[in-house]
């Protein structure tokens, strides 16, 4: 069996279990199929995950047999946002307790309390991403019947979130602001609402004052797009139609939704895992690379946890099943050995292909970036290569002159932020980062969905 990759994230110990667990055999009550094969390997800064992929075409197969129908769609939009609000409430009153008034034994309690919805919520990420990528598909294939004029400008309406969401909401909330500076009421706000906005694992931290007015420095008002009536129309939708792209939207939200729920828990369980790594006699960003059952053995024998462990693992770690358990390792023999035996090397290509998601051209100098640490890097008229993009990496897309990602669609965050800067952009594009280097220079043609070296 030779495994296919999937994606690969920026994660932790802590974020890659839950999502092990949220496909696995926890997973089997809320799945039509499961993903037992998946692990995650090193690939500094992230970690990727791979799937034997007969059984990720199976699971998404089912997937798109069990949600076929607006009823049964509409089902599990309601049972998402049932398990996204319970997550929420679960976090934010976990997080609200005098923990260090509490037993070792409680805070397993609460700890494993946590993980319980932590886990069922991620099973409806899991599936809120795979089902957006289904019916996207099949968006994307009815476009291609048409003869629509504007399609960039269509797509970009009929293809966005019913609703704003987070990054999207507060770019529409700074549009209203016309002043030079935020004033100390408007950062108060930002924080209050959006504060949870950086919190992708337990080890980052949420936004201070100084993030606030940083972000809003660098912030670029998005343009207006195309009306959703006037998109309807010039696409010459049938009723049928119409109907159906609403259920379509309504997953696209459900895909921006995903993150916003995650984010704002992980933000309000931010201070038990505090206390956790307290008692383990490490910090926060340390606790972030240990399983569960390491966590809960630590605190149960009230052992410290290896500072220096943690630190190995934060440069790459596997993690994956070992009958029903979850184990991570750094061994690099041990990791190198699987590799070679189990995982199907990749194609790398010159020839740079992907998905137009917003098009134009546009020359530049080529910065990779694998992580949010390599943000920095991005200056005005750069070509961002990225692996994905996500919230973070806002303020750095509106310095770029265009944006190529090894993977995403056409909903996905690259995509909709460049539509809204009207930034040149390419998704999909598979393996731009390992292809390209820093500094080399490229034209990137989104019209055609190619990007080219220049000498």
């Amino acid at each position: 069996m030779k495994l296919i990759k999937l994606f690969s994230r920026e994660y932790s110990v802590q974020y890659t279990e839950a999502s092990l667990r949220s496909l696995g055999y926890e997973a089997k009550e809320h799945l039509p199929a499961l993903l037992l094969s998946q692990c995650y390997l090193p690939e500094y800064p992230n970690e990727t995950c791979y799937g034997d992929p007969g059984e990720w075409n199976h699971l998404i197969e089912s997937l798109g047999h069990e949600y076929s129908t607006k009823e049964k769609l509409t089902l599990f939009m309601e049972r998402f946002h049932h398990y996204g609000k319970a997550y929420i409430t679960t976090a934010l009153r976990l997080g609200s307790i005098e923990l260090k008034k509490v037993t070792t034994a409680q805070i397993i309690g609460y700890y494993q309390e946590y993980q319980n919805a932590l886990i069922v919520y991620s099973t409806y990420l899991w599936m809120g991403y795979l089902l957006n990528n289904i019916y996207t598909d099949q968006a994307k294939k009815l476009f291609d019947t048409k003869s629509i004029v504007h399609r960039d400008a269509v797509e970009a309406v009929l293809l966005s979130p019913r609703k704003r969401t987070g990054i999207l909401e507060l770019q529409t909330t700074l549009s209203q602001i016309d002043t030079p500076a935020l004033s100390p009421k408007q950062i108060e706000d930002i924080l209050k609402n959006f504060g949870w906005i950086p919190c992708l694992d337990i080890q980052n931290n949420p936004w201070t004052n100084k993030d606030v007015q940083s972000f809003f420095r660098s912030f670029k008002k998005p343009t207006e797009g195309m009306p959703l009536e006037i998109a309807m129309k010039e696409v010459n939708l049938s009723p049928a139609e119409q109907e159906w792209f609403a259920l379509v939207r309504e997953l696209v939200y459900v895909k921006d939704m995903r993150d916003e729920y995650r984010r704002r828990g992980i933000c309000a369980i931010l201070p038990l895992f505090d206390e956790i790594a307290a008692r383990c006699a490490v910090t926060r960003a340390h606790i972030a690379y240990f399983t569960s059952d390491e966590i809960v053995e630590a605190l149960k024998d009230n052992q410290m946890l290896s500072t220096n462990e943690a630190e190995v693992r934060q440069t790459g770690f596997w993690i994956h099943w070992e009958n029903t358990a979850i184990v991570a390792t750094t061994n690099t023999a041990t990791i190198k050995e699987f590799q070679q035996s189990f995982i199907r090397a990749e194609t790398i290509t010159n020839v740079l292909k992907g998905t137009p998601a917003c098009t134009g051209t546009a020359t530049g100098r080529v910065v990779i970036v694998r992580g949010v640490a390599d943000l920095v890097k991005v200056q005005d008229g750069d070509v961002m290569v990225a692996v994905t993009t996500h919230p973070d990496f806002v303020p750095a897309m509106h310095h770029a002159a265009a944006i190529v990602t090894d993977e995403g669609g056409l909903t996905s965050h690259a995509a909709i932020v460049s539509r809204e800067l009207k930034i040149p952009c390419i998704v999909g594009a598979k393996n731009a980062t390992q292809s390209l280097h820093d500094g080399d220079r490229v034209e990137v043609d989104a019209n055609q969905g190619i990007i080219n070296r220049i000498n």
